[in-house]
């Protein structure tokens, strides 16, 4: 595999000409009685980040009609795990967590299929006050699970020609 690098002439500021800037990063040791205040702050932060970044996926994917380059699927996820897993403990439960905290954003989501999209047929019933209909809501269901198995068969195809 190779990779053609082009630097860029004008990068933005914090960055440099490949895309990338150095960081300071370690691990920071706390008190024990801090531990669950952090651990707290730091999740409202991921929460903060992963859904950020899931809006940013939805627009580029509605708006542009593709997928961004940092979309991986169960193939891009299982390489991640096992580079987490060289790299430390450490590494591997902040992976679990993340990966965790995504799957629980993404399943609120008012999408069909999903959790998010049952809420928003509760809420729809409470608003007309009457249930909907089965035979509609199946059908929603359905075509939402049709959309997110070819999603995630686009992705893993995605994957498969990245990793080999």
């Amino acid at each position: 595999m190779s990779v053609k690098i082009v630097p860029r002439e004008n990068p933005p500021a914090e960055e440099g000409a490949l895309g990338v800037a150095l960081a300071r990063t370690g691990v920071v040791k706390s008190p024990w009685y801090l531990f669950l205040w952090n651990g707290l702050k730091d999740t409202l932060t991921m929460i903060g980040v992963i859904a950020a970044a899931l809006f940013l996926f939805f627009k580029t994917l509605i708006l542009e009609g593709r997928l961004m380059g940092e979309v991986a699927g169960p193939v891009g996820i299982a390489a991640l795990t096992g580079q987490a897993y060289t790299m430390g403990l450490t590494y591997l439960f902040n992976l679990m967590a993340i990966l965790s905290v995504n799957l629980a954003i993404l399943n609120i989501l008012p999408f069909p299929a999903l959790d998010g999209g049952r809420l928003l047929f509760l809420a729809v019933e409470k608003i007309k006050g009457s249930p909907v209909s089965h035979k509609i809501e199946n059908a929603v269901n359905a075509a939402g699970f049709a959309l997110l198995i070819a999603l995630m068969v686009f992705v893993t195809w995605q994957d498969i020609a990245r990793f080999f």
